[in-house]
């Protein structure tokens, strides 16, 4: 099945090219809950969260949809000798989600810095050990951990890794279709090579897809669902609401081309 969002969904820019004039953010879930099935949860990796945020969370969406959390910077990016402290209390506000069965997994997003070391590698792996009740996704972004000992690895922990579409800058990772776990994960940035490196995270991802990139991005997520059992697709480039203008695109696109139809970008 394919589950197509945003990553996040609170954001005011958003308000008339997404939410209507006048919208309060409280509604903001609700009316994005009726166009699209899953949404990544950003604000985890900021603050810790706690249960009563994703019951009310709950509330206000249709059952079957899903949500992704994104992991505490204690966990990827602020590592301290509390981090199992910090990995239980993370797992404990999951607990409403899990219930509900609304959780697709825990996104666990590691930055530049971490590359492929000794003292990293064991670390993932004490990590996801921590984690092995609770489905996980890893983004890595650097191209050290497209290797096949990696992904072999992940594939042992039925962990799944992220495959992501960035620019193609040096030492950035590829754009690497690999399957390491029941379900496949993909997160479109976009292709801003200009504030990739020296970007905020709004103008970092100030990127709009093309209908022709999206529709070349729409065949490998078709090829990868017939060897996943669940495919997220979640579009960052959240800037000004193009990330929801693409994913209603890309969700058309998916639609069509599922039905069999011959669809094509317009030239």
């Amino acid at each position: 099945m394919h589950y197509i969002g945003t990553s996040g969904y609170s954001y005011s820019d958003w308000i008339g090219p997404f939410y209507p004039k006048g919208m309060k953010s409280s509604d903001f879930l609700s009316w994005y809950a009726r166009f699209f099935s899953f949404t990544e949860i950003n604000f985890t990796y900021y603050r810790m969260p706690e249960e009563n945020i994703f019951a009310s969370m709950l509330a206000s969406v249709p059952k079957g949809f899903l949500f992704s959390v994104k992991a505490h910077a204690s966990l990827t990016h602020q590592r301290t000798k509390e981090w199992k402290d910090h990995c239980k209390q993370f797992q404990t506000a999951l607990v409403p989600l899990v219930q509900a069965d609304a959780l697709a997994g825990v996104l666990l997003q590691f930055p530049f810095s971490f590359h492929y070391t000794p003292e990293n590698r064991f670390y993932l792996d004490a990590l996801l050990g921590e984690l092995h009740t609770t489905p996980c996704f890893v983004e890595f972004r650097n191209t050290d951990w497209q290797i096949e000992r990696v992904f072999e690895g992940l594939k042992r922990r039925n962990c799944g890794l992220v495959v992501t579409d960035a620019p193609q800058l040096q030492g950035a990772p590829r754009y690497c279709p690999e399957i390491t776990s029941q379900d496949a994960y993909f997160r479109f940035h976009g292709r801003n090579s200009v504030t990739w490196w020296t970007g905020d995270n709004a103008t970092r991802y100030d990127y709009r897809y093309s209908e022709k990139e999206l529709f070349l991005l729409a065949e490998g997520v078709l090829a990868t669902g017939k060897r996943a059992r669940n495919v997220f697709t979640a579009f960052n480039n959240h800037k000004d609401g193009q990330a929801p203008d693409n994913a209603e695109k890309f969700q058309e696109i998916l639609h069509g081309r599922s039905q069999g139809k011959k669809t094509e970008p317009v030239s």
